[in-house]
């Protein structure tokens, strides 16, 4: 299971806000996820805010369902995103750390509900 030490070590990576969440031209289900994000004020040139909105729910979240597969373990949390609007549209966002633990857990994905 996840502790709480864990998933306060969770990350967004950089390159998952520059180059994945952002990208309007990047297929239909990112264009989506990208024109929903820029909606609620997130701005692709403020990576940082959508890095800090997008790690407190898996911290601040309850964990809905935890599962393991070749890659590592993961978890998945549903809530609030603080967005820059001032609105937190329930989002879920989805997390995994290598079998090894010894990296923190890792942001994989993160779409409205």
């Amino acid at each position: 299971m996840f502790s709480d030490g864990e998933r306060r070590r969770a990350y967004v990576p950089l390159a998952k806000v520059t180059r994945y969440l952002p990208c309007l031209d990047n297929g239909p289900e990112a264009a989506a996820k990208a024109a929903f994000f820029v909606r609620f004020g997130f701005d692709p040139r403020r990576p940082e805010d959508l890095i800090v909105a997008l790690q407190r729910p898996a911290t601040e979240n309850s964990i809905r369902e935890i599962w393991s597969d070749e890659w590592g373990l993961h978890f998945e949390v549903e809530g609030p995103l603080l967005t820059p609007d001032g609105r937190a549209p329930k989002t879920r966002t989805s997390w995994m750390q290598a079998h090894e633990r010894m990296s923190p857990p890792r942001l994989i994905t993160a779409f409205p509900i």
